[in-house]
């Protein structure tokens, strides 16, 4: 009689585990795990899918008459096991921890041939060959053959998954494929402090084996290196470098050495097929837009493709073929849509219509689609849609979120950048711990009591996409969402000081405008109404003005509009970011940009402008506000919330903090009386570079 087994053999992702020699290998090379270990995967890997339980776990390693602590001993192994997978307990790609019960293994695994043997019994003697009689042996046969292929995919049909090309620490972005799609290039920040905002934007070029080794770092300057682009014949590597204001391309050899400087240029660019021209994106025109060039390696010429217009056009990538150069058309500051030109210019062919961002695009192997990174209503995920125009489909990562996709030549592998954070809200009230307020596992920010202090408002990406939220300001009860944009973001609500409206700020329109609501999240209306951007509201001390940052000069300053409606007027003549008006209405206090220590003020009506004193420290963070009592702020050091007194001038210290404020996000909020504050504090984060093998 045949039996039918698997062979020890079992592959997942990059890993490959030999359970007969007892190896676990990644790419070829041999990790260092515990015999242990190797059993527990054994067992979750046999069993893919379903639970085994801690108690299995523990008889399986060991046996009844051995004396060990077996609940501290089997989560070592568990920790040693994920440690060389890479993985995660709290966002698993293998080992899933079903709590208080076991694991469950689940990633997708493909065993080896399986090994057809004889059951143990003395054979029979050889006879002549024949044909086996169907009515007699078919079903085993059959059976037999049904197992084979249900063990072994096709190579036709074999499974897309999903693994981390990453794993390390620090901020991982712009991932390309060499010409084989053996190594991958990309742009990381070796791994500065998160919160460090002067220094977090600087990256460099680093390139890597796709499924082993270490990062080689290429570059090593004070500029921020973006975009990087393998030259067709994987020679060379083009980059971008952002620094003193300016953007630049330059190549570099693949294995390291001296710098060639391309030019000028804007955002985004790639090699054409041959490699002799790049499509980049032209420098921005006095109006601050972009258009799409074809730029001659051998004499530096450059070829228009697209004209100038009310629009920009940026990140243009070269099709397969050569023939056609899909970009980005942005139509506001939030309004960007996919575009494709064929490359001696002409009228292009729209194919997204959502108004929202784009976060990167590529071509498929084929030339036949477009994979593109966007937040279509159900947080930021990847689609693909066809090249000559149609109805945009998901593509399953198994992500929570993905940015930037990179496509290799051969069109079987798809890489992208995995970012996710999950900042929450803590309490601070007299001399108690700080205390979680309505966290969640998704980015929760940007406080704003009630004028009582009864409730608070907040931003909250808990139900996939931002959006406004309220609360009791004990946390008590459920957050109630206000907000139901699906997709386009809206943050930085700030509540009226007479009670009666919430100003916020969206995209729902293209590009980032100002709304309000009543506080139960009727009444909702747009507040401004020009194509400029407009952002971070906040209220006047008798709620009949509404000051907000815009774009509509060409720098950033700060404006302020009628509730009531009417004409906006200009406040600040010089660079101005987020503001907040005093409570006796003489004095607006406001930063300057995110990141920049200092906390000016300037008449209501506008004027001189001056630097606080005392506020020098201020700003730095988006961890500051204004009350009847002073200027709440955190210095940079982020390590307490200080208060300006109004009334002596005096900088006094009110409440050590547990740890920094969240960098981005609005951070403080503080009742009228200065009794309670609420902190936004960054919990985690994650950022990896993600590969999906066998994509199709």
């Amino acid at each position: 009689m045949l039996a039918v087994r698997p062979s020890k053999t079992a592959r997942f992702g990059v890993f490959v585990a030999d359970f007969a020699s007892h190896e676990l290998t990644k790419g070829g090379v041999r990790l260092k795990v515990p015999a242990q270990a190797l059993q527990i995967l054994e067992a979750l890997v046999e069993r893919r899918g379903d639970l085994v339980t801690r108690q299995e776990l523990s008889r399986l390693l060991w046996p009844d008459n051995t004396h060990v602590q077996f609940e501290h001993s089997l989560n070592v192994m568990v920790n040693r096991l994920r440690e060389a997978l890479g993985d995660s307990a709290r966002q698993p790609r293998f080992i899933e921890t079903v709590p208080k019960q076991g694991y469950r293994f689940v990633a997708p695994v493909e065993w080896e041939a399986p090994a057809m043997a004889q059951a143990a019994v003395p054979p029979p003697p050889r006879a002549p060959r024949r044909w086996i009689s169907w009515a007699v042996g078919g079903a085993v046969a059959a059976g037999a053959l049904a197992a084979f292929l249900w063990l072994r995919p096709a190579a036709e049909e074999r499974p897309m998954y999903v693994v981390p090309l990453t794993t390390f620490a620090g901020s991982k972005d712009m991932v390309t494929f060499s010409p084989d799609a053996s190594h991958i290039a990309f742009v990381w920040d070796g791994n500065r402090n998160p919160n460090d905002l002067a220094r977090n934007r600087q990256r460099d070029l680093y390139v890597k084996v796709v499924d082993q080794g270490d990062p080689v770092r290429l570059t090593d300057t004070p500029g921020n290196e973006e975009y990087p682009a393998w030259s067709p014949d994987g020679r060379r590597i083009a980059f971008q470098r952002r620094d003193e204001g300016k953007v630049r391309i330059y190549l570099i050899p693949a294995l390291g050495g001296a710098e060639h400087l391309v030019g000028e240029a804007g955002p985004g660019f790639s090699w054409s097929p041959d490699g002799r021209r790049l499509a980049i994106a032209g420098v921005a025109d006095a109006n601050g837009r972009n258009q799409i060039f074809l730029h001659d390696l051998t004499n530096g010429t450059r070829k228009q493709v697209t004209v100038a217009g009310t629009y920009s056009d940026s990140f243009p990538k070269f099709s397969p073929d050569g023939e056609s150069i899909a970009f980005q058309r942005s139509f506001t500051l939030s309004a960007r849509e996919a575009m494709v030109v064929g490359v001696n210019g002409g009228e292009p062919r729209r194919l997204t219509f959502d108004r929202r961002p784009l976060n990167g695009h590529a071509w498929t192997g084929d030339g036949k689609e477009i994979v593109f990174a966007a937040n279509r209503g159900d947080g930021d995920q990847l689609w693909r849609v066809p090249a000559r125009g149609g109805t945009p489909q998901r593509v399953s990562t198994s992500s929570l979120t993905a940015f930037a996709p990179a496509v290799s030549r051969d069109g079987r592998r798809l890489a992208f950048t995995e970012q996710f954070t999950d900042a929450n809200l803590y309490l601070y009230s007299a001399a108690a711990a700080p205390a979680a307020l309505a966290d969640s596992s998704r980015d929760d920010h940007s406080p704003s009591f009630s004028p009582d202090g009864s409730r608070f408002v907040f931003a909250s990406k808990r139900s996939g996409t931002e959006e406004i939220w309220i609360t009791g300001a004990q946390g008590d009860g459920a957050p109630l969402r206000l907000t139901s944009f699906r997709g386009p973001a809206a943050g930085s609500p700030r509540w009226s000081p007479d009670g009666q409206w919430i100003a916020f700020d969206s995209r729902a329109s293209g590009s980032p405008d100002i709304y309000v609501m009543h506080p139960d999240g009727t009444g909702m209306r747009r507040v401004t109404e020009s194509d400029a951007a407009e952002f971070l509201p906040s209220w006047s001390a008798d709620s009949k003005w509404i000051y907000f940052a815009t774009n509509r000069t060409g720098t950033r300053t700060i404006w302020k509009q009628p509730l009531a409606g009417g004409e906006a007027r200009q406040v600040t003549q010089g660079e101005g970011f987020e503001s907040f008006e005093s409570p006796d209405g003489k004095l607006l206090y406001f930063t300057r940009n995110q990141g920049k220590q200092g906390i000016w003020s300037v008449k209501p009506h506008g004027g001189e402008e001056r630097l606080v004193r005392g506020l020098e420290e201020g700003g730095f963070w988006r961890a500051w506000t204004v009350t009847s009592r002073g200027v709440y702020f955190v210095p940079r050091q982020g390590t307490e919330v200080r208060r300006l007194e109004f009334e002596t001038g005096r900088v006094l210290a009110v409440r050590p903090l547990a740890r920094p404020p969240v960098s981005g996000y609005a951070g403080l909020a503080v009742t009228r009386d200065g009794v309670r504050m609420i902190v936004t504090h960054l919990d985690r984060a994650v950022n990896d570079l993600m590969l999906i093998e066998g994509f199709r």
